[in-house]
């Protein structure tokens, strides 16, 4: 499943074709890349990554932005540059500059999708990102899109866009629907835990909270890291998606990963 893997704070930088062992050192790198006519824009997504996990976060949107200047139809730019955007969002302290940079991601992974074909990890990211912005009727529709392909794609695949169109309906207040997309996910061998993270958002965002210990060990039997942002839930509440992404991010989650590609699940 796509769990809510938000945001890698280390990148593997072992492709590199040089080592870079300083902020300093990336930086001029970036700037050796911007003096060459042959860089493409691949190069410039590279040392972005590299750029990032120094925390060097402007200077990281920056060297997407040039990537994206150099080949437009770049699509790793532009997801490497959202998936960056959606984590400053996340961490800001200000709701109108999460809301400016949450937009600014949405924008982005649309116009990735329109470079993949549709693919649907990249439909999972602009999801996630329109959740941040409180879209949730718009999460939906991508969700419906694809859970009603059917057998056309695979179980995991309808695992984590359950989760996805679950989540949609919480923040839609649909009670009823968020409890059919949960109950069907724990039913599966690849949703038991998002299922069960799923059920502990729901509880407490439409529920105030009634039945969370329940839900919560039911998380701990089966996951270390979803019970760790379930009880930061249960602390500090839930009422829009952003603070569910901030639980995660507390508990050494990271973003925009699907559900399965995190260690665990």
């Amino acid at each position: 499943m796509y769990e809510l893997e938000l945001i890698e704070s280390e990148r593997d930088l072992d492709g590199f074709k040089v080592e870079l062992r300083s902020a300093d050192e990336v930086k001029r790198f970036y700037r050796s890349l911007c003096d060459s006519s042959r860089s493409i824009g691949l190069d410039f997504v590279e040392c972005g990554e590299a750029l990032r996990s120094f925390a060097s976060f402007d200077e990281a949107l920056e060297c997407f932005a040039e990537g994206i200047a150099r080949e437009t139809g770049c699509l790793q730019a532009y997801l490497r540059r959202g998936e960056l955007l959606f984590e400053l969002a996340v961490c800001c302290g200000s709701d109108e500059e999460m809301v400016r940079l949450g937009w600014r991601s949405v924008d982005d992974f649309r116009k990735g999708l329109v470079l993949s074909l549709g693919a649907n990890d990249v439909v999972w990211r602009l999801g996630i990102a329109l959740l941040l912005v409180d879209d949730a009727a718009g999460v939906q529709k991508l969700a419906d899109r694809v859970i009603m392909k059917g057998e056309a794609v695979p179980a995991s695949v309808r695992c984590d866009f359950l989760y996805l169109l679950g989540l949609a309906k919480v923040f839609m207040t649909d009670k009823g629907g968020a409890d059919e997309a949960f109950e069907e996910l724990v039913g599966l061998d690849c949703g038991v835990e998002s299922g069960w993270f799923g059920k502990l958002v729901s509880c407490m965002a439409l529920s105030d909270g009634a039945g969370a210990e329940v839900i919560l060990r039911q998380i701990q039997l089966r996951d270390v890291v979803l019970a760790a942002a379930g009880e930061c839930l249960a602390r500090s509440g839930c009422t829009r998606f952003i603070d569910v992404a901030r639980a995660l991010l507390d508990a050494g989650s990271m973003v925009l990963n699907a559900p399965g590609e995190r260690p665990g699940i």
